[in-house]
This record gives C-alpha cells, structure tokens and sequence, in this order.
C-alpha cells in the first residue's frame, strides 16, 4: 500500500519516515507556540509567572483542536493573536478562570 507522498506502508522504512516526519511537525509546532508565548508576553496575565504556560482564548474557541491539523492550528493561532484574541495564563490561573459558559451556570446556580 503507497500514500500520496510514495512512501510503503508495509515496509519498515516507510513506517520509520513516517514517525520521523511525524516527530518533526510535533517538534516544529512545539516551537511555534513557544514563539507565539515569547511573543504575547511570555508571562502569565494575571499572575505573572513564567512557568507551565499556555497560549489561552479570550472567547471560547468555535474549533475543535483535534478536527484540525497541528500546522492549520498554529496558523489559525497566529492570525488569533494578530487579532488581540489571545493571552497567555500559567496552567492555574487557566484553569481558574474556567470558560465563560460556567461562570455563567455559577452564577445562575446550576453548578
């Protein structure tokens, strides 16, 4: 069985391209958010720590992270950031802040 790119499922070296090629996109993403992070301010908004963080949505995001390709979603990143759409919390404050929808449920007393 052959991919569009040639590569041979069933044979050994076709399978290792394919995680290397894999591993790469993985690594090169990495790094796209990490400049995106340096380039948003490189520190968490609300509590100014430099460490565990990550890129976070204003508005809840209308796409789901897995139905996009990890290149389309840096992009997609990219043009959210340009927009002012973006910040950058640590893990805890992200997770404290919670989406908009349950802030609303708490305040109406449904969670």
């Amino acid at each position: 069985m052959v991919n569009l790119r040639g590569v041979h499922f069933n044979r050994p070296e076709g399978v290792e391209r394919e995680r290397l090629m894999a591993r790469r996109q993985r690594e090169w993403a990495a790094r796209a958010r990490l400049q995106l992070v340096n380039q948003l301010g490189g520190m968490c908004v609300d509590c100014g720590s430099q460490s565990d963080l990550v890129v976070d949505h204003i508005y809840a995001r209308t796409w789901s992270l897995r139905s996009v390709e990890q290149s389309r979603r840096v992009a997609r990143y990219r043009r959210e950031a340009v927009l002012g759409l973006l910040t950058v919390r640590c893990l805890v404050c992200n997770s404290r802040k919670g989406s908009p929808r349950q802030r609303e449920l708490a305040v109406r007393g449904g969670v």
